[in-house]
């Protein structure tokens, strides 16, 4: 298994494999800079819409629209984030995971971030599909105060079948599986 993971060559192998996958370092934070901004200023419009309508907009009609609003944007945001960088994610995580670096603290505070990370996103597939098919009812029903919190994680799909839930966790898998077999495994005879 050490000869396919190459875990006893020099670090250069590693410094080599992530100038070739496209990142500039095997550091987590400096590769998912442009990620966690775009999380900051998600967050960061979130609130200034919020405390923009709670300043101005002191009539009881502005309130309950501005409620509607924030219902409907909750998680949908994050949920179209994580879809669109869910394999850049997972593949800085791995490369990161692949040197664990302890030489200071935030080396070491990014590689525990990165493997608790990559944890989450390899998990993240099992725990999409046992979401989606406990509220399949939910779901089918078009409830809307669920549909508006969550429903960006089926925009797409055929809420009618089941299989359609699975073929998109499915997906998920497979980016994980892509990112295991490019960064992991390839030097393996057979990848």
């Amino acid at each position: 298994m050490d000869k396919f993971l190459n875990f006893s060559s020099s670090k250069q192998y590693f410094t080599d494999r992530f100038f070739d996958s496209g990142f500039d370092s095997h550091s987590f934070l400096l590769n998912t800079s442009d990620i966690l901004f775009m999380f900051f200023v998600t967050t960061m419009t979130l609130l200034i819409y919020l405390a923009f309508f709670k300043i101005f907009c002191k009539s009881e009609s502005g309130q309950k629209r501005l409620a509607a609003k924030m219902r409907s944007y909750k998680y949908g945001a994050y949920i179209e984030l994580l879809e669109a960088s869910y394999l850049i994610l997972f593949h800085t995580c791995f490369l990161n995971c692949l040197i664990i670096n302890s030489d200071n603290f935030v080396e070491l505070v990014q590689s525990v971030l990165s493997l608790v990370i990559g944890i989450l996103l390899a998990l993240f597939p099992l725990i999409y599909l046992i979401f989606m098919l406990q509220n399949y009812e939910k779901i089918k029903r078009n409830d809307p105060e669920f549909s508006n919190k969550y429903g960006s994680f089926w925009a797409d799909l055929n809420k009618e079948n089941k299989t359609s839930f699975v073929f998109k966790s499915y997906h998920y898998l497979l980016r994980v599986l892509y990112s295991l077999l490019i960064f992991g495994f390839a030097d393996a005879p057979l990848v």
